[in-house]
């Protein structure tokens, strides 16, 4: 299953979804196939990555930077 969750960088700071892609690859070392849906909306994003991450993999993802900006990720819970 999949889960998803916040970046706090967006359109406005003209990240793409591959730059995404990569940076969550990158610190993670999650395979980018099991990276699902990216949202880009103005000044944040929706990515959806499966469920039940480690704790320190979700931490090196909060210091995750992309566009110059951290992405300082957190789940999104649905209203």
């Amino acid at each position: 299953p999949m889960q998803n969750f916040r970046l706090e960088v967006g359109r406005v700071h003209d990240v793409r979804a591959g730059s995404i892609v990569g940076a969550i690859a990158g610190e993670s070392g999650l395979d980018s196939s099991r990276i699902g849906r990216i949202d880009i909306f103005d000044d944040f994003s929706t990515v959806q990555l499966p469920a039940g991450m480690p704790a320190d993999i979700f931490q090196k993802l909060r210091r995750a930077g992309v566009a110059g900006r951290q992405l300082q990720i957190s789940e999104l819970n649905e209203a």
